[in-house]
Protein backbone atom coordinates (compact mmCIF):
# COMPACT_ATOMS: atom_id res chain seq x y z
CA UNK A 1 0.00 0.00 0.00
CA UNK A 2 1.09 3.38 -1.18
CA UNK A 3 1.38 6.64 1.35
CA UNK A 4 -1.57 8.02 -0.41
CA UNK A 5 -3.27 5.31 0.04
CA UNK A 6 -2.53 5.14 3.43
CA UNK A 7 -3.28 8.80 3.77
CA UNK A 8 -6.87 8.14 2.59
CA UNK A 9 -7.89 5.49 4.66
CA UNK A 10 -7.06 7.16 7.93
CA UNK A 11 -9.00 10.49 6.72
CA UNK A 12 -11.94 8.48 5.44
CA UNK A 13 -11.92 7.25 8.87
CA UNK A 14 -11.37 10.54 10.88
CA UNK A 15 -15.19 11.00 12.57
CA UNK A 16 -16.28 13.89 15.27
CA UNK A 17 -18.05 12.41 17.95
CA UNK A 18 -18.25 14.90 20.36
CA UNK A 19 -17.98 18.32 19.59
CA UNK A 20 -16.04 20.82 22.15
CA UNK A 21 -18.55 23.15 22.27
CA UNK A 22 -21.87 20.90 22.93
CA UNK A 23 -22.54 17.34 24.93
CA UNK A 24 -24.53 15.83 22.31
CA UNK A 25 -23.07 13.10 20.15
CA UNK A 26 -22.58 14.80 16.84
CA UNK A 27 -23.58 11.44 14.54
CA UNK A 28 -27.38 10.81 14.65
CA UNK A 29 -28.59 7.91 15.55
CA UNK A 30 -28.39 5.21 12.71
CA UNK A 31 -25.29 6.98 11.41
CA UNK A 32 -22.31 5.41 10.89
CA UNK A 33 -20.19 6.42 14.83
CA UNK A 34 -23.41 7.16 16.39
CA UNK A 35 -22.85 4.03 19.26
CA UNK A 36 -19.23 4.99 20.22
CA UNK A 37 -20.58 8.54 19.93
CA UNK A 38 -23.23 7.52 22.79
CA UNK A 39 -20.97 5.57 24.89
CA UNK A 40 -18.21 8.58 24.62
CA UNK A 41 -21.13 10.67 25.88
CA UNK A 42 -21.17 8.15 28.74
CA UNK A 43 -17.56 8.56 29.50
CA UNK A 44 -18.09 12.27 30.09
CA UNK A 45 -20.79 11.19 33.01
CA UNK A 46 -18.19 9.12 34.62
CA UNK A 47 -15.94 12.26 34.42
CA UNK A 48 -17.81 14.28 35.80
CA UNK A 49 -18.99 12.00 38.76
CA UNK A 50 -16.07 10.87 39.30
CA UNK A 51 -14.68 14.85 39.56
CA UNK A 52 -17.45 15.77 41.50
CA UNK A 53 -18.52 18.00 38.64
CA UNK A 54 -15.96 19.84 38.34
CA UNK A 55 -14.27 18.05 34.80
CA UNK A 56 -15.19 16.05 31.98
CA UNK A 57 -13.59 15.09 28.45
CA UNK A 58 -14.99 17.01 25.47
CA UNK A 59 -14.15 17.06 21.46
CA UNK A 60 -13.67 13.61 21.08
CA UNK A 61 -12.49 13.36 17.50
CA UNK A 62 -10.05 11.16 15.29
CA UNK A 63 -10.46 7.49 14.42
CA UNK A 64 -12.25 4.01 16.07
CA UNK A 65 -8.74 2.87 17.05
CA UNK A 66 -6.88 6.46 17.27
CA UNK A 67 -8.96 9.30 19.15
CA UNK A 68 -6.98 12.71 18.59
CA UNK A 69 -6.79 15.81 20.54
CA UNK A 70 -9.45 15.30 23.37
CA UNK A 71 -10.02 18.06 25.64
CA UNK A 72 -10.06 18.52 29.27
CA UNK A 73 -12.78 20.96 30.32
CA UNK A 74 -12.88 22.15 34.18
CA UNK A 75 -14.31 24.52 36.46
CA UNK A 76 -12.53 27.38 37.77
CA UNK A 77 -12.91 25.59 41.32
CA UNK A 78 -10.26 23.33 39.61
CA UNK A 79 -7.43 25.70 39.75
CA UNK A 80 -8.62 27.56 43.12
CA UNK A 81 -9.55 30.49 41.04
CA UNK A 82 -6.57 30.81 39.03
CA UNK A 83 -6.83 30.22 35.01
CA UNK A 84 -4.66 26.71 34.60
CA UNK A 85 -5.85 26.04 31.20
CA UNK A 86 -5.32 28.67 29.36
CA UNK A 87 -8.71 30.70 26.88
CA UNK A 88 -8.66 26.78 25.70
CA UNK A 89 -10.62 25.81 28.63
CA UNK A 90 -14.57 25.43 27.99
CA UNK A 91 -15.91 26.13 31.67
CA UNK A 92 -19.37 26.60 30.62
CA UNK A 93 -19.78 23.39 29.32
CA UNK A 94 -18.82 22.55 33.25
CA UNK A 95 -21.57 24.85 34.37
CA UNK A 96 -24.39 23.43 32.24
CA UNK A 97 -23.41 19.92 32.00
CA UNK A 98 -26.52 18.58 34.47
CA UNK A 99 -28.87 20.50 32.04
CA UNK A 100 -27.24 19.69 28.68
CA UNK A 101 -25.66 15.94 28.69
CA UNK A 102 -27.70 13.23 26.76
CA UNK A 103 -28.37 10.60 29.49
CA UNK A 104 -28.50 7.03 27.29
CA UNK A 105 -28.79 3.77 27.82
CA UNK A 106 -25.46 3.61 29.22
CA UNK A 107 -25.86 6.32 31.31
CA UNK A 108 -28.74 4.02 32.58
CA UNK A 109 -26.44 1.11 33.68
CA UNK A 110 -27.15 -0.07 36.82
CA UNK A 111 -23.74 -0.69 38.45
CA UNK A 112 -22.78 3.09 38.15
CA UNK A 113 -26.54 4.48 40.24
CA UNK A 114 -26.15 7.28 37.87
CA UNK A 115 -29.34 9.11 37.60
CA UNK A 116 -30.78 11.53 35.19
CA UNK A 117 -30.76 14.97 36.48
CA UNK A 118 -34.35 17.21 36.74
CA UNK A 119 -34.17 20.52 34.71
Amino acid sequence: MDCHSCTFILVRSFKNFIHNGDLAPLPDPGESGYEIAEFLAFTQQIWYHKARGQVYISDYQGSICQPKDSQLACSSKVGYGKNLFSKGNIEIGVKLFEKEHVFNKYCKWLAFHFQQWVE
